[in-house]
């Protein structure tokens, strides 16, 4: 019988080979879609036995199976964004390792009740779960805003969504071919389920990208609707900066709040951004030499470019971060919020921003220092994230990547006080609460900040400086 290869995707992220049958005429959808797969990401083959001197030895099964998992998925995979329960795993392969730690201080029918969920979850996103009667290896397939996260447990890495998700839309779209010409009941039902899969219900939609329940959503849109709240439209689903807001913000914001700050987003008007938008794309340039560092490195690399740019840093080595933000044109303003857990909001979406929301209730954001911080925190999201993890909002403490969070959180602490001057600094400089003193008044930076900044720049710290820093610090363990 005829047989041809196939491979969908590229090379360096999610990528399937398939040897089918080339006619599927009279069979049934079992025999139609049996075939020889691999699957890799990136490198790693994942799907299959990689053989030192042959070719590598594909999977033989009957592959319907996955495209109905696909089928049924496709919401979730194109729609739902990151981890239930706030868990914000590295890699989604340490998952389940992080809720069973969550779980040891739950209730036992607390913890039933996310067990059921987390079981959910990977029935929605381990393709390895569309596949039955084989133990395969997990295939993780996790959205985060504009990327997608593909992982197993031995190979993660992060790909344009778009990408993803027109591999996995052509390997689909092979397996239906295979059926189209059968009369089977299970055949037909594939085809109708793959044809069907973005067809969502707008508040089915909604409940899936923000992972709030329906009775919480309708609290929140009350009589306004979903539509005209979050700004959707029942023809094209998509992300808008409210809707993204409300899911970034879940457990951390109340109703209440989160109407207030819907109500600010849909007035705030789209701003012109050419300078930032510039800024952003030679950032970029930057951080894909940089892809595979870790995120503090990337963080650390971003700022020092940013340092060098005309104009952002003064004669004395500060960066007066607030006149970066109204010489990009980006809003700065003020909001008290119920909730201390949140420092700031931030939008940069199609049709509002972009604007930042300082926090008044967050002791974050209150002292000069850490105002600076948060916005240095919210420039290097502009710079880096607007095109990837973050492409419409941020909640600053929020349901945000833990790696765009740790990126984010060196980029700021470097661009105002980098580790070079902190560590010149700490050798000249012996008493240390003059050091602290020194560096806090001139570079406008926490005590906190300035503690790290030292720590981490490699200056020889003596045990009675080192206790100093350490109680200046919030979480000293890690210190």
């Amino acid at each position: 019988m005829a047989q041809r290869i196939i491979t969908f995707g590229q090379p360096y992220g999610l990528h399937i080979q398939i040897d089918c049958a080339r006619s599927s005429s009279g069979r049934s959808a079992e025999e139609a879609t049996k075939g020889k797969l691999l699957l890799w990401i990136g490198e790693d083959l994942i799907w299959g036995k990689s053989l030192a001197f042959r070719t590598d030895e594909p999977i033989e099964w009957s592959w319907v199976e996955l495209l109905e998992f696909l089928s049924n998925a496709w919401p979730y995979l194109e729609f739902e964004f990151g981890y239930p329960f706030g868990l914000n795993p590295i890699w989604p392969a340490w998952l389940r390792s992080e809720a069973e730690v969550r779980w040891q201080s739950m209730p036992d029918e607390l913890v039933r009740e996310e067990e059921e969920e987390l079981l959910a979850y990977e029935e929605t996103h381990d393709l390895s779960r569309g596949v039955h009667g084989l133990l395969l290896p997990s295939v993780w397939i996790v959205r985060e805003g504009d990327l997608m996260t593909i992982g197993s447990d031995r190979k993660t890495l992060r790909r344009p969504l778009i990408e993803t998700l027109e591999t996995l839309t052509q390997f689909g779209d092979f397996l239906a071919s295979k059926l189209t010409a059968l009369s089977d009941a299970r055949s037909r039902a594939a085809i109708r389920g793959w044809g069907g899969r973005r067809n969502v219900e707008l508040r089915r939609f909604t409940q899936i990208s923000t992972r709030w329940a329906d009775d919480d959503l309708k609290s929140l849109v009350g009589d306004q609707g979903i539509e005209e709240t979050f700004e959707l439209s029942e023809r094209h689903l998509r992300m808008t900066e409210p809707l993204e807001i409300v899911g970034l913000a879940r457990g951390y914001l109340g109703i209440d709040e989160l109407r207030i700050l819907i109500t600010l987003v849909k007035s705030s008007e789209r701003r012109e951004t050419s300078q930032i938008d510039t800024l952003s794309s030679l950032a970029a340039e930057l951080l894909e030499k940089t892809q595979k560092e870790r995120p503090y490195s990337q963080g650390y690399a971003l700022a020092h470019w940013t340092r060098e740019q005309r104009g952002f840093v003064d004669d004395r080595g500060c960066v007066e971060i607030e006149e970066i933000f109204n010489l990009c044109g980006i809003g700065v303003e003020e909001i008290s919020l119920e909730s201390e857990l949140v420092d700031a909001v931030a939008c940069w979406g199609p049709k509002h921003g972009p604007v930042v929301w300082l926090n008044t209730s967050s002791k974050r954001t209150t002292a000069t220092g850490a105002r600076r911080a948060t916005l240095a925190h919210e420039f290097c999201h502009l710079l880096a994230d607007r095109t990837g993890a973050l492409p419409l909002a941020d909640v600053v403490n929020g349901n945000v990547p833990k790696w765009v969070e740790q990126r984010a959180e060196a980029f700021a602490a470097e661009l105002l006080l980098p580790r070079q001057i902190a560590r010149q600094a700490s050798e000249s400089i012996e008493d240390t609460d003059n050091l602290i003193d020194h560096l806090t008044r001139r570079y406008g930076v926490s005590q906190e900040l300035a503690a790290w900044q030292i720590r981490n720049s490699g200056a020889s710290l003596t045990p009675s400086r080192s206790s100093v820093l350490r109680s200046l610090v919030s979480d000293p363990g890690r210190f």
